[in-house]
């Protein structure tokens, strides 16, 4: 592509207008059809295949939501297309800003997606909102409403935050022991000491979803403890994976997009304030930060 590198072929482009109208029309379906019903299974199916053909990156396809369009890769999607509109509205009134789609797509939460989105607006904000509900659902390959890891990454390094260092008192790596338990039974410190050595992708994957969930239950100071812990982890395997495996850098990542939360960028923002935020220029700064503090 010789114009730029960054623009999207128009096959890509074409994609990815499939997989986004087919995805929208899962929402009324999801509410028409009954579980198991035919009909269901195979526009379910339509869905995945759609989204597979693109096909996503291990990061996963990236769509960013606004007041008046879905963008991919900051391009709107056409407005002309009313069934992308209606999800655009869907998403936007339900409080997403972005919607990460991974791959290996599963039917099942597929359906547990979609049936959120046809869920009554104040409903899902009761129980805490679009993105608590899929984890609660167990939905680990569409994720909603990450903040900006390469932001929060940059920062770090450049202002040297203390994070938690191996051999931390509850974050040791020797003697583990764990081998033999899944990692839904596994508590968070638990985890955490697996993620920090493991070196096989598939394993680590699952480690990174299993620590999202596992904090859930945590109390809140526990939770940004933990976080930070985690945090400090993934930061340092996207510099230094574990047996230098690429895959582990691009999964820390996407468990970067899985932690960081509006409680751990305020705990940052509170030690920033503390060390002085004004010797970060304000042109460096991730998004986050450049409104004002609170």
């Amino acid at each position: 592509m010789d114009q730029r590198q960054e623009s999207l072929s128009d096959e890509t482009r074409e994609k990815i207008i499939l997989a986004v109208t087919e995805l929208a029309k899962g929402i009324k379906i999801v509410g028409f059809y009954p579980s198991g019903h035919p009909a269901l299974t195979q526009a379910i199916w339509k869905i995945i295949s759609a989204i597979e053909a693109v096909p996503p990156p291990e990061t996963g396809i990236e769509i960013d939501v606004t007041k008046n369009a879905l963008l991919y890769r900051e391009e709107p999607l056409p407005s002309s297309n009313k069934t992308i509109m209606d999800l655009n509205r869907e998403l936007y009134h339900r409080r997403a800003s972005r919607i990460i789609l991974l791959p290996d797509q599963k039917p099942e939460e597929m359906i547990a997606f979609l049936t959120a989105l046809h869920r009554d607006i104040q409903e899902l904000q009761d129980q805490g909102g679009l993105e608590k509900v899929l984890l609660r659902e167990k939905v680990s390959r569409i994720w909603v409403n990450r903040v900006d890891y390469e932001g929060l990454t940059e920062l770090l390094k450049e202002e040297e935050i203390p994070l938690p260092e191996e051999g931390a008192e509850g974050f040791t790596s020797s003697g583990l022991g764990l081998d033999d338990k899944p990692p839904e039974e596994l508590e968070v410190e638990e985890l955490l000491k697996r993620l920090e050595k493991e070196p096989d992708a598939g394993i680590y994957r699952d480690l990174v979803i299993a620590v999202t969930r596992a904090m859930l239950r945590e109390r809140d100071d526990r939770r940004i403890e933990y976080s930070c812990a985690a945090l400090s982890i993934y930061v340092n395997h996207i510099e230094r994976p574990p047996e230098k495996n690429p895959e582990i850098a691009i999964l820390a990542r996407m468990g970067i997009k899985e932690i960081v939360s509006d409680d751990l960028v305020g705990h940052y923002i509170r030690l920033l304030r503390e060390r002085g935020v004004g010797t970060v220029p304000r042109w460096r700064r991730p998004w986050w930060l450049s409104g004002s503090v609170p």
